[in-house]
């Protein structure tokens, strides 16, 4: 029958040919659809890196793996996620029980739309009162053709970075992003960066079947042009070499 994804034992073997071939085993994200569905490929896959960020819903209970991160998606207060997803009640409720965990390093997730703009000082303010590491605040980045809905333009992306910049002053490092990074992102810089985007160079995607995924983990038809993720502004940073790898996997997720 059609096979949509490799099993955990075409993975493992994978990875053992990636060993041979001297593959950088440094970070690796596990991205889904929902990566926690398949908790016996990340526990044996994680033991290749050196470190390991899980990016998931947080729907599900977060395994008791100390050693990783866990980046949960949420995107607004309860008010604006029902709003947003059309989730059944209680989910923005199960989530924040799941991520609310001391003995683990969550970090939260928050991409940034032209919905869910406003209520950025709400989530600072609940989520800092949780057992959570910090808040990761990333922009949306839409697909080749697609219309302004979710995407905010240079001038309100702008806007809301100068925002996110002035709220760091009151709550500092639980705002996971450096101020230098959402410098980067900023009309008079980004378009640039991303037009050629440093991390096709320095990092690695592969799809569900193992094979690449270009140019990266958002694939093919993400318009690059219009790129709110964060990971080209780190690697921008990398490839000039003025920080380490260890501080950019600490900035970001907490640890490394």
């Amino acid at each position: 029958g059609y096979q949509s994804e490799l099993a955990t034992e075409q993975w493992l073997a994978k990875l053992e040919d990636l060993r041979k071939e001297n593959f950088p085993f440094m970070i690796c994200g596990w991205i889904g659809g929902e990566p926690l569905l398949r908790k016996d490929l990340i526990d044996k896959g994680r033991r290749y890196f050196k470190s390991n960020v899980i990016f998931t819903n947080g729907t599900i209970e977060l395994p008791d793996w100390p050693d990783v991160t866990f980046s949960v998606s949420v995107h607004g207060t309860k008010d604006y996620y029902y709003r947003m997803t059309g989730a059944k009640p209680g989910t923005y409720e199960r989530i924040k029980e799941n991520a609310d965990r001391p003995d683990l390093n969550v970090v939260i997730a928050f991409c940034v739309t032209r919905l869910n703009y406003p209520c950025i000082e709400e989530m600072l303010d609940e989520w800092s009162q949780a057992l959570v590491r910090g808040i990761v605040f990333e922009f949306y980045t839409p697909t080749k053709g697609e219309g302004s809905e979710l995407w905010l333009d240079w001038a309100e992306r702008d806007r809301i970075i100068d925002r996110i910049l002035s709220l760091k002053r009151t709550y500092g490092e639980f705002i996971r992003v450096s101020d230098r990074i959402y410098r980067l992102m900023r009309s008079d810089r980004a378009p640039r960066i991303t037009l050629n985007c440093p991390f096709a160079k320095i990092g690695f995607s592969f799809d569900p079947m193992g094979n690449p995924k270009i140019p990266c983990q958002l694939g093919p038809m993400a318009d690059c042009s219009r790129c709110g993720c964060i990971l080209p502004f780190y690697s921008m940073i990398l490839s000039q070499r003025r920080l380490l790898i260890p501080e950019f996997a600490a900035s970001l997720f907490g640890k490394c």
